[in-house]
C-alpha cells in the first residue's frame, strides 16, 4: 500500500501533467493548431512542475537532461535541419531555466532565480520575436540563378482562369508582380494567405503592382481551383491555374518542386526574389520583410 501514498500519487500526478502538457503543445504545435510561442510557454510550465517532484539537485537535472541529450542525438540523425540550430537548443534552454528557479528558490536564492527567470524572459522573446523567424525567412530564400527575363522567356505559357479564359503572364510587364505558387490542401500556403491579403491591401493604390496566385493543376483538378479562388482569391488580384505540364515546366525553369512557392519580378520582367516554404509564428517578419523589397521594386525606375 506504501506505492498509494499521497506523496507518491502526487509525484505521479505531477509527473503525468508535465508530461502530457509537453506532449499536447508539441503535436498541436505539429497540426498548425498552436502558434509555437505557446508551445515554448507551456513548455516552461510543464517543466516548472516537473521541477518540483525531485528535491535532490544532481538527480532533478540528470531527469531534466537525459532525455533531452537522446532526444538531441536522434533528432540530429533523423531530422537536423528541421531541429537544428533552433528547436532543440531552445526546448533544451527552456526545460533546464525552471528546473535553476525551483532549485534556487529552495535555496533560499531570490536572487538567482529572478536572474534565472529574467534570462528565460529574454531568451523567449528573442527567440519567437526575431531569431526565429529571421532564420526561417532566410533560410527559406533560394538562390535566383537564372538572370533571364522571365516574363518574356514564359511569354508562351498559358495559364487558365476560373472563368476558362486562357492568359500568359507577359501581358503584366511593366508592373511589379508578387506571385504565389500553392495548392489548395497545402497548410503553409494556407497559412500564408492572410499575410499575402495585407501585401495586396498594402499596395492597393498602385496600378503598377499585383498579387497574381497560381494553383498547381497537377494536384488539385479544375473544380478545386475555382472553389479555391471563390474562399481566398481576396488574396489575389489574379488567381490563375497552371496544368500539369505547364507545373513540370515551371519547376524545371525555377529549379524547385516545394510549396508555397513565392516569387519577386521587377518591371522589367526579371525574378528578383525566390522564397520557398512560411511559417505562421514569422507572419509579421516575412511581411516586413516583403514589403520592404517590393518597395524597393517599385521604387525602380
Amino acid at each position: 500500500m506504501r506505492y498509494f501514498h499521497r506523496t507518491n500519487i502526487i509525484l505521479a500526478i505531477k509527473v503525468l501533467i508535465s508530461v502530457l502538457l509537453c506532449a499536447c503543445s508539441f503535436m498541436l504545435v505539429r497540426s498548425g493548431l498552436l502558434d509555437l510561442y505557446l508551445c515554448d510557454f507551456i513548455l516552461i510550465i510543464a517543466y516548472t512542475i516537473f521541477a518540483t517532484i525531485e528535491k535532490k539537485e544532481v538527480t532533478l537535472i540528470c531527469l531534466i537532461l537525459i532525455p533531452w541529450l537522446a532526444m538531441s542525438i536522434f533528432g540530429a540523425i533523423v531530422n537536423y535541419d528541421g531541429l537544428y540550430p533552433i528547436v532543440i537548443p531552445f526546448c533544451v534552454l527552456f526545460a533546464s531555466l525552471p528546473a535553476q528557479i525551483i532549485i534556487a528558490l529552495r535555496g533560499r536564492s531570490m536572487k538567482t532565480a529572478l536572474i534565472s527567470g529574467l534570462v528565460c524572459a529574454v531568451f523567449f522573446v528573442a527567440k519567437n520575436i526575431y531569431i526565429y523567424p529571421q532564420y526561417y525567412y532566410t533560410k527559406g530564400n533560394l538562390k535566383v540563378s537564372d538572370q533571364s527575363n522571365f516574363i518574356t522567356e514564359t511569354e508562351k505559357m498559358l495559364y487558365l482562369t476560373s472563368s476558362h479564359d486562357s492568359v500568359s503572364l507577359f501581358q503584366y510587364k511593366g508592373k511589379v508582380l508578387y506571385v504565389e505558387l500553392w495548392y489548395s490542401s497545402c497548410s503553409p500556403c494556407l497559412d500564408k494567405i492572410p499575410m499575402i491579403k495585407r501585401v495586396k491591401e498594402e499596395f492597393k493604390n498602385r496600378s503598377d503592382f499585383k498579387t497574381i496566385g497560381i494553383i498547381d493543376g497537377e494536384i488539385d483538378d479544375f473544380d478545386t481551383f475555382k472553389k479555391a479562388s471563390l474562399r481566398y482569391g481576396s488574396a489575389f488580384n489574379v488567381s490563375l491555374m497552371a496544368d500539369v505540364k505547364l507545373v513540370a515546366l515551371l519547376h524545371k525553369t525555377l529549379g524547385t518542386k516545394g510549396y508555397p512557392l513565392e516569387l519577386m519580378i521587377d518591371k522589367s520582367g526579371k525574378i528578383r526574389t525566390i522564397h520557398l516554404g512560411f511559417n505562421k509564428a514569422g507572419e509579421n517578419y516575412y511581411y516586413k520583410q516583403t514589403v520592404k523589397t517590393l518597395n524597393t521594386l517599385l521604387n525602380e525606375k
